[in-house]
């Protein structure tokens, strides 16, 4: 319990910086709002916990499509995976840390299942961030299969052993121009519940920069109304930067209590 010990106290001492090297627009503010909104108590990441305790070097892998890979980024290094990196450095400046970006655009759910072998079992991830739902929204009526389908491949992922985060769709205007945009968000929480992954709530936080920090859609999406902007991925970045934080901690809580706390 030492090594769990002392990633506490390395905890308590490092704070994670909300400030950003360039914000695309004057009226967003220099740090990211309520980041805290987005973030999943209930996340179990026992895989990823008891390799931070271990100090052993960590692999994410951040699959999804466009808003994964990065569509409307200025840079490579400036996609949400990139920032994400950069933010779990900062918070773990002692820990080997690899975030490896898999997103593909245009793709849905069951596009990336297809390439789970490949892009995800090779790369033996501790913990998978499985970004959902957007393309899935503006290709069908309804949900049809959704639900299955994102079960299935919570199941496949689940039975090698790797922690799960799903993320949801992104807050732009082609989004919630379908009818059906507030209800794929509530299936994929439900989704998470029932199969006991976590999500980021990426619709909600961006909901809130615009209803309650009173930005505007020009200030976080690009022209053409769906992809996200440099401030948007950084800011989406730190907010899962702190839920993994804060999921990891909570199972190291649950590890030392199961333990006795010995």
């Amino acid at each position: 319990m030492r090594k769990i010990a002392s990633y506490f106290i390395a905890l308590s001492i490092v704070s994670l910086s909300f400030s950003l090297v360039a914000p695309a627009s004057a009226k967003q503010p220099v740090q990211c709002p309520n980041a805290a909104i987005a973030n999943d108590p209930a996340t179990p990441l026992p895989r990823l916990a008891s390799r931070l305790a271990a100090q052993q070097p960590i692999v994410i892998v951040a699959i999804g499509s466009s808003s994964t890979a990065g569509a409307g980024a200025s840079a490579p290094d400036q996609t949400y995976p990139m920032q994400l990196q950069r933010a779990l450095a900062k918070l773990w400046p002692d820990q080997k840390v690899t975030v490896l970006n898999k997103g593909i655009n245009g793709e849905d759910a069951a596009d990336m299942r297809k390439r789970f072998a490949r892009d995800v079992f090779a790369e033996h991830p501790d913990l998978v961030i499985w970004q959902i739902g957007t393309n899935y929204l503006m290709r069908n009526d309804g949900m049809g299969s959704f639900a299955s389908m994102v079960s299935e491949g919570l199941d496949e992922l689940r039975a090698r052993g790797i922690d799960v985060m799903l993320m949801d769709p992104q807050y732009a205007p082609k989004v919630l121009a379908d009818p059906d945009a507030d209800a794929m968000v509530a299936l994929i929480g439900a989704i998470a519940r029932d199969r006991h992954a976590g999500v980021f709530r990426r619709f909600e936080l961006m909901s809130d920069w615009v209803r309650g920090e009173e930005l505007s859609f020009a200030d976080i999406i690009t022209p053409d109304g769906l992809h996200m902007n440099d401030w948007s991925y950084g800011c989406i970045a730190q907010g899962v930067a702190s839920s993994i934080n804060r999921a990891a901690k909570n199972s190291l809580i649950g590890r030392a209590d199961i333990s006795g706390g010995n």
